[in-house]
């Protein structure tokens, strides 16, 4: 439940369906106790969120990804059980941020910096990276061969969470189609 035009996000809804939530685009405000007694495993805050308020993720949230627009963390903002913070920036950027001092679920979590959660090889010349934000990168150079079973995937462990793929230029074979339909 939004409020000021969608910009603060004020109640996620209770007994919404699913493991997951994204916040969506254009919310600039994590709301005191948005998820408070809410039970997901992830919760992801788009580019654009500024402030995450009092207690606001303070339910039963493991992971959060958190964008590197955000300026302000209140106090007590996590959960117990989270255990893994994916921040867009680097550790620099972190350092910026306002944290309240109360937030001992905050100094328990370990904070991964970058957004990238899986990163590996294949072939002669590929590399590929999963961003927490759900976004699959390829990049290297030269002709990329389709996957024809699922569990020759590099990123299989991964899949079920890709919300995008982004293949780099110098590939010069586009199996878009062969890796989306085989991500989910």
């Amino acid at each position: 439940l939004y409020c000021e035009n969608g910009q603060i996000l004020h109640t996620y809804p209770q007994g919404k369906e699913g493991s997951t939530f994204t916040v969506p685009k254009g919310v600039l405000v994590i709301g005191t106790k948005s998820f408070y007694s809410c039970s997901l495993e992830r919760v992801v805050l788009q580019e654009g969120v500024k402030s995450i308020g009092d207690n606001a993720l303070n339910g039963f949230v493991q992971t959060v990804v958190i964008p590197k627009s955000l300026t302000t963390i209140g106090e007590s903002a996590f959960s117990s059980n989270t255990t893994d913070i994916y921040y867009a920036g680097e550790e620099k950027d972190w350092e910026k941020i306002s944290i309240a001092e109360w937030n001992p679920n905050l100094e328990n979590a370990t904070i991964h910096y970058g957004g990238v959660i899986a990163t590996g090889t294949f072939g002669d010349d590929f590399k590929w990276e999963f961003k927490a934000s759900g976004e699959l990168l390829i990049s290297g150079f030269g002709r990329m061969e389709d996957f024809v079973r699922v569990e020759d995937l590099p990123w299989v462990n991964s899949r079920d969470k890709i919300t995008s793929v982004r293949i780099g230029s110098g590939i010069t074979k586009n199996t878009t189609a062969k890796i989306t339909a085989q991500h989910g």
